[in-house]
């Protein structure tokens, strides 16, 4: 007698394997490839902003995932070639519009009197915006000037009084709604402003998301707050003044350029990431010191806390 096993080797049972999803490894390596990259100064590009700009290509990447990429080694290829198309097809508008150079920013034109203010307290704040902010010529009596372009569904709130000689002066952007990547229209998205230079003033900037330049050479800084957002921060001081200042950092890097005509001091700290600090500086645990700073007439004070990305410190040669 003889018995014989019904699954024999002869009728294999067919069981499908189901193939497990390759999305999120390869966002998580190309996430660090990117950070890398930017890191090591690479890239000239915000991988940050592209992110927050761009995120709609992760709901595709998923669904494709999702309809095609677990099926069979076609669909995956198919889906695999897809992802590499949209991913360096972003990579390449981001690198356009974060590259792309302040020209005329054409817009909505920005300016406010000063009404016989002596000193001023201004407030700037973008949402997703690139900024460049410097000082005016020919301002005259105007506290501030200049072009803001603004996405289609964002608006300008504007608020200005006068108290006791000093103007109080908010220039800040809202949403109506969520503002999607603009793919490429380069022009949406661009403040470019100009401060009087001769005014006293206390300045407060948030740059939300998007690069910021804030060329602060020629202007008569009392006070001084930059909370940055997700974005590179470029921030040059003033070339003289005696005020303190204080600098926040959120995702990106930061590069304060210190004029050779001003003294500083900068305590940091660093969050996650890490502080390169020009070696004419004096060094004393978490605080960095011109060797003149005690008794120089034009000096600042600085605080610096990082968030994620890098903080530089520059030496500028301007005398």
């Amino acid at each position: 007698m003889y018995s014989y096993n019904t699954m024999s080797s002869s009728q294999p049972a067919k069981q499908e394997r189901k193939r497990s999803s390759l999305f999120g490894p390869l966002v998580l390596i190309g996430v660090g490839i990117m950070l890398l990259l930017g890191n090591l100064d690479v890239l000239d590009l915000n991988f940050w902003q592209l992110l927050f700009r761009f995120w709609p290509i992760f709901l595709i990447g998923a669904g494709l995932d999702i309809l095609l990429g677990r099926r069979a080694n076609g669909g995956f290829l198919i889906v695999l070639l897809l992802l590499l198309g949209l991913i360096f097809g972003a990579i390449w508008l981001g690198y356009v519009e974060t590259t792309t150079p302040f020209g005329v920013v054409h817009g909505e034109v920005v300016s406010q009197p000063l009404n016989g203010a002596a000193r001023a307290d201004v407030k700037i704040a973008t949402s997703v915006s690139q900024m460049r902010l410097a000082a005016g010529e020919g301002l005259n009596d105007a506290l501030l000037g200049g072009n803001v372009a603004l996405h289609p569904n964002e608006e300008l709130d504007r608020q200005f009084s006068v108290e006791a000689g000093t103007a109080q002066y908010t220039l800040q952007s809202s949403s109506r709604s969520l503002i999607l990547p603009s793919f490429g229209r380069s022009n949406e998205g661009m403040w470019d402003l100009q401060l009087n230079r001769l005014v006293p003033t206390e300045l407060t900037v948030s740059t939300g998301v998007g690069s910021a330049i804030l060329d602060l050479q020629q202007l008569n800084l009392t006070g001084l707050q930059v909370d940055a957002g997700v974005g590179k921060v470029e921030i040059t001081l003033p070339l003289a003044g005696n005020f303190e200042g204080e600098i926040n950092g959120g995702v990106g890097g930061i590069t304060i350029k210190v004029p050779d005509t001003m003294a500083v001091r900068i305590e940091a700290s660093t969050g996650i990431g890490s502080i390169n600090v020009d070696s004419s500086l004096l060094k004393d645990g978490n605080v960095y010191q011109s060797p003149s700073y005690e008794t120089a007439a034009n000096r600042v004070n600085l605080t610096v806390s990082g968030g994620i990305g890098a903080i530089a410190v520059e030496q500028v040669g301007l005398r």
